[in-house]
């Protein structure tokens, strides 16, 4: 009678240690993944092919672009967040500054990202951030002591 009580109970606690780890270790990993908020930015740091899902073309010049062209973002535009999904960003391409070669995807593109992606230039960026700000404190200290 207590070998049977031990192992309904053992049983019990078993089948609730296999089916209630798993939500707990994805509750932690949720809570832990950095949020992406609509309206954030984060700047290219290199070109970078992609595909337009713009519903109405875009143009640059004698250029147009229709959903599903690719093209390119180049490096030191900016990418902002129009909305998340589960595993990809919606991003809108902002050039840096138009030129006349031509090159490169217009301002106002748009295409999907992964998070992951998206969390990676804007962390990029943050570092260069840093450094500049680090480098820019030791060009005045060097200023300041001549």
């Amino acid at each position: 009678m207590r070998y049977e009580k031990f192992i309904s109970i053992f049983a019990i606690l078993v089948v609730s240690f296999v089916f209630g780890l798993p939500s707990v270790f994805a509750k932690r990993a949720k809570a832990q993944a950095p949020e992406i908020a609509k309206g954030e930015m984060a700047v290219v740091m290199h070109n970078q092919w992609v595909r337009i899902v713009n519903l109405v073309p875009i143009a640059r010049g004698n250029r147009e672009w229709n959903y599903g062209d690719t093209c390119e973002i180049q490096k030191s535009g900016t990418a902002r967040v129009l909305g998340v999904s589960d595993s990809r960003v919606l991003l809108l391409y902002e050039r840096v500054r138009e030129d006349a070669s031509m090159l490169g995807c217009a301002s106002g593109a748009m295409f999907f990202a992964p998070k992951r992606e998206f969390l990676q230039m804007k962390s990029e960026r943050e570092k260069q951030l840093a450094a500049e700000r680090v480098e820019k404190e030791l060009v005045r200290k060097i200023l300041k002591a001549e």
